[in-house]
């Protein structure tokens, strides 16, 4: 139904100069290749993933990594991974000097990423966010979500973009089994998602198809600030 989540840890460093354009790529470590890794079991995956670690840490771990980026002067670091290696590379990489704008796709959280680096390793880093943003409340589906979170006891969790992912997937689940007229199946399921669409969740729409697993087009960018909240 949906593809499953790659684990690679990639890094890719831009450096601009001021009369010619030139970028320096500098691969960390990519520890599955996309093509071919859909029908990937997920032990062989963590398998993978930790001999590839285990090669990295071999080689200088996250240290010898932001050495490597320091040495090219980059003015931007792109990072593909999750919280805990992003935060690593952080607390290497800024302990050490380097002030390049760094970004991360939408793996990792600001909450996580702070837990794992600190609020003023974290600041400034960009994010991008699949999720419409908490903090502005501009949409249904958000205002809808911090209001079950009360209702529910936890407010605690109306702030964190986790949750608000945990509850899209919900509410889309429920979203399907009313579109079903027979038996609930996991094929049922898969049909109703990739046929019986559009399913408009409070101003955030998602759309699957035969071939088209991405439901969402959403996207924007995010920054960690002062106080180790996202501001978009």
């Amino acid at each position: 139904m949906m593809r499953k989540r790659f684990i690679i840890l990639t890094a890719l460093v831009t450096s601009v100069a001021v009369r010619a354009v030139h970028a320096d790529v500098i691969t960390v470590a990519q520890v599955l290749p996309l093509e071919g890794s859909v029908d990937m079991s997920t032990r062989a995956a963590v398998e993978a993933a930790e001999r590839y670690l285990r090669k990295v840490n071999d080689a200088g771990g996250m240290t010898k990594l932001a050495e490597d980026v320091l040495r090219v002067n980059a003015g931007a670091v792109l990072m593909f991974s999750d919280s805990i290696n992003i935060g690593g590379f952080l607390r290497a990489y800024r302990e050490r000097g380097g002030n390049a704008v760094v970004t991360t796709d939408s793996t990792p959280s600001a909450d996580e990423l702070v837990r794992a680096s600190s609020i003023e390793l974290a600041r400034s880093i960009r994010i991008a966010e699949v999720m419409p943003a908490i903090v502005k409340r501009n949409t249904r589906l958000v205002r809808a979500f911090v209001a079950d979170m009360a209702a529910g006891g936890r407010p605690d969790l109306a702030r964190l973009t986790a949750a608000l992912e945990g509850y899209v997937s919900a509410r889309l689940f429920v979203e399907a089994v009313r579109r079903i007229s027979g038996p609930v199946t996991g094929e049922t399921v898969r049909t109703a998602l990739q046929t019986r669409g559009p399913f408009d969740l409070g101003d955030f729409e998602i759309r699957f198809g035969p071939s088209q697993y991405e439901g969402s087009q959403f996207v924007d960018i995010g920054v960690i600030g002062n106080l180790g909240r996202v501001l978009n």
